[in-house]
């Protein structure tokens, strides 16, 4: 029942997001693949590294606006189950490789860029047949596509610049530290940082139709009020989940990737805290674009990500390791400070 049809105005709607997430995927991938070809020459893995986070990056950016069609249909249910099985998946795929390849470090990016293939591809299919697009006839007109990429284009460098930061953290660790530093950092961000932000992902599935029916009533001060009761279960919940994985990280090391990143293990619990911090960063993003308009909330955007990613540059220079450690911790709090202020400003205008 759940690949039953829907109307013709949704399913020209998802044309329109495949036509436009499949072109995106292929030109990340063509850049990747024109900077892997130039770094080769340089250091074979260093091209390889990077190749693997374009394709990493396309694959999780096409992901996310797929989950956002499930959400927007009130799939919320399927999201949530493709949200937790990509997270497995990507653990699996450290688990293996490292299991295979344990002298082969950059062979962890390979597995978790095809992880991250496969479950698009696989959610893609999914949606696909839920929709049933061969059946809305011809799509040659395209005045709705101009308009829907007119209409997000101020949305599309803020969230140019979040991808940024995302693999400029590993960058810019790759770039001063080495492979090993890179490797270890990447499977911290798989085994903590990622699956508290798919875990909370789900939250916001069920709480993002909230925040726009509140907004939309247009009283800033109640969608403070619910936001603050959610954002402090979400703190606890976070606290909570850091101290056990502070008391279980060397196990929890051992058992899936064994003794090779065993001295990385100390971080996972400020991972754990990042990947919530920037979870909660997620929503109330969700909750400018309710608030203001696609300019203002692209200029805040930016602004965050520039000074996150200059502060991950600094720290990284003088401390190394630690300093990414802390940047990615500092870069989740400053734009939670940020973005709260900038809601709590609206509601006292708007008062």
């Amino acid at each position: 029942s759940s690949l039953k049809n829907v109307n013709e105005t949704a399913s020209k709607g998802f044309w329109i997001l495949k036509y436009l997430t499949d072109r995106a995927f292929f030109s990340i991938f063509v850049l990747g693949a024109l900077l892997f070809l130039y770094l080769k020459t340089i250091d074979s893995t260093l091209g390889v590294l990077i190749l693997c986070c374009f394709i990493y990056l396309a694959a999780n950016g096409a992901f996310g606006m797929y989950v956002n069609v499930l959400t927007a249909m009130r799939e919320r249910q399927k999201a949530s189950i493709f949200l937790m099985a990509d997270t497995l998946g990507k653990l699996l795929a450290i688990v293996l490789t490292v299991f295979i390849f344990q002298d082969r470090l950059d062979y962890i990016f390979i597995g978790i860029s095809f992880s991250a293939i496969v479950s698009v591809l696989f959610l893609r299919a999914f949606i696909s047949k839920r929709f049933r697009i061969d059946m809305v006839g011809s799509h040659q007109n395209f005045r709705d596509l101009k308009s829907t990429v007119i209409v997000s284009f101020p949305l599309i460098l803020p969230t140019a610049f979040m991808a940024l930061k995302m693999y400029g953290d590993r960058w810019i660790l790759a770039g001063f530290m080495g492979v090993e530093e890179l490797s270890g950092f990447s499977v911290l961000l798989q085994m903590g940082f990622l699956p508290m932000i798919l875990m909370l992902g789900v939250v916001q599935t069920y709480v993002a139709p909230n925040i726009y029916n509140i907004a939309e009533a247009n009283n800033p001060h109640i969608l403070l009020i619910y936001l603050k009761a959610l954002v402090f279960k979400i703190v606890i919940f976070s606290i909570a989940t850091s101290l056990v994985s502070m008391a279980l990280s060397g196990w929890v090391f051992s058992i899936l990737v064994g003794n090779v990143y065993q001295q990385y293990s100390y971080f996972l619990p400020v991972f754990v805290i990042s990947g919530a911090f920037s979870a909660i960063s997620t929503i109330l993003y969700v909750a400018l674009i309710a608030c203001f308009s696609t300019q203002k909330v692209a200029k805040m955007a930016t602004m965050v990500v520039v000074v996150s990613l200059v502060s991950s540059f600094i720290l990284v220079f003088f401390i190394g390791f630690v300093g990414a450690v802390v940047g990615l911790l500092f870069g989740s709090i400053a734009t939670i400070v940020f973005y709260w202020y900038s809601l709590h400003s609206h509601a006292y205008v708007n008062c």
